[in-house]
């Protein structure tokens, strides 16, 4: 897009239809509504969202003029809706750290069950299954809470336009970190590209655990042939695909190790 000011310059999304897009709860980049339902990105996380390839042709950052989005605002409901974030955001605070101690419980139980118990090839590629599920749930509780910390920060403790900046810039860090190994290397030497997902923190405030994302060969198979035409269903969808890549590849191991031991007893 060229080099723009990724704070001072803000941009919508849009295709080539002319809609307008937002970011839904799951993080994906969806239709808005209206041009006032649009998101509202900097420029650089705007050609973040885009990505590159077919996208880049399908979708385009858009640069908001200036005072663009400022005539005609509701100064009064805008005010409301800040006194409304900053009267309950203790209370959030409350409920995603305990949304954190909820899920470090959860992941201490399944750390015990690892080191008490022996375990075969399906137990451990379900206890794997078990620890991403709560690592990802984990990490997704602890980058809303960076996220909230530098909002008040930015806002609330010390409010400047230097300030509120430099929160963005923290925010939108988030998403380009890399993990750097403390002490085991080697294991992250070529290793893979990272997982893209969706974002997992509706789920810290749902009830439910990390065993409860668990689905049986039968249910996935139902939703997978119903088609990946919802969210929810994608979602399926790409659980019973790995389901059934596991499966195979355990199938696969058996027939080699049966093949060995045929070779030997011969």
């Amino acid at each position: 897009m060229g080099s723009v000011d990724c704070i001072d310059k803000m941009c919508h999304i849009m295709d080539g239809n002319g809609n307008y897009y937002c970011i839904n709860s799951s993080g994906q980049l969806v239709v808005a509504q209206s041009r006032e339902t649009a998101g509202v990105f900097s420029c650089v996380d705007a050609d973040k969202k885009i990505g590159g390839g077919r996208r880049d042709n399908f979708y385009a950052a858009v640069p908001i003029e200036d005072n663009d989005d400022i005539k005609g605002i509701d100064w009064s409901g805008l005010l409301k809706y800040f006194l409304y974030i900053v009267t309950n955001i203790n209370r959030y605070q409350n409920e995603l750290n305990a949304a954190l101690s909820d899920i470090d419980m959860q992941l201490c139980d399944i750390m015990h069950y690892i080191e008490l118990y022996d375990m075969d090839d399906d137990d451990s590629i379900r206890m794997v299954a078990l620890l991403k599920e709560c690592r990802q749930r984990r990490r997704d509780i602890k980058d809303e809470m960076l996220r909230l910390e530098s909002f008040q920060k930015a806002v609330i403790t010390g409010s400047s336009i230097s300030g509120i900046k430099e929160g963005i810039k923290q925010i939108d860090r988030l998403s380009d970190r890399v993990y750097h190994p403390r002490k085991l290397q080697k294991l992250f030497e070529d290793c893979p590209e990272k997982t893209v997902r969706e974002n997992l923190l509706w789920r810290a405030f749902d009830g439910s655990t990390c065993m409860d994302a668990e689905k049986d060969e039968n249910e996935c198979e139902a939703e997978f042939e119903s088609g990946p035409d919802e969210d929810a269903n994608y979602n399926a969808f790409q659980k019973y695909s790995v389901y059934k890549k596991l499966k195979q590849l355990r199938n696969r191991r058996k027939e080699l190790h049966g093949g060995l031991e045929a070779d030997i007893k011969t």
